[in-house]
């Protein structure tokens, strides 16, 4: 059962700094569409990501007719092919959305589908990582994922049209 499609520009945040996978340590039944896959095989293939893109965590559903009819729809109204089809998969089979953009998140908003995206990811990894440094405040597994955590934080924000004030890096020292 598909508990989510994850679109390329998370996909894309993630796999920039190689740690793609742990998307699905938030969102393990999460799935993307043929469309995304294209989109990130043309990243790849362009340099913007690395060839070693890890995707095999990753199911790939194929749009349905009445999915591509919403596809098309969505096209139309000006989201890219990874978006359309997130949300087009989104609406028939009642899952939520992982997307950056803005146009998608509105749309998907406007068809009350419950949407998220990278720092919605960052956070629940972040608070995975402090509970597991409560339950064992000695250990340091959880330090390299919380420094991945704010890179990924520091380059969404220095990319990002949005502000980011108040979002503050913290890197804990072991």
């Amino acid at each position: 059962m598909t508990q989510a499609l994850i679109d390329t520009s998370v996909i894309s945040n993630f796999a920039r700094v190689r740690i793609e996978p742990l998307i699905a340590v938030v969102v393990p039944q999460c799935t993307t569409t043929d469309e995304v896959l294209a989109e990130l095989q043309s990243g790849i293939s362009l340099g913007h990501l690395p060839l070693e893109c890890d995707l095999q965590w990753l199911s790939v559903v194929t749009l349905s007719e009445a999915e591509r009819i919403l596809f098309n729809e969505f096209s139309r109204q000006g989201l890219g092919p990874g978006e359309s089809s997130c949300i087009a998969v989104a609406v028939t089979r009642r899952c939520s959305v992982f997307t950056d953009d803005k146009a998608a998140r509105s749309l998907s908003q406007s068809l009350q589908l419950p949407v998220s995206g990278t720092l919605g990811i960052l956070v629940s990894l972040e608070l995975i990582s402090e509970m597991v440094s409560q339950q064992n405040p000695n250990a340091c597994q959880m330090h390299e994922a919380d420094v991945v955590f704010n890179l990924i934080l520091i380059a969404h924000c220095n990319r990002s049209a949005t502000s980011c004030s108040g979002v503050q890096p913290s890197i804990a020292a072991c």
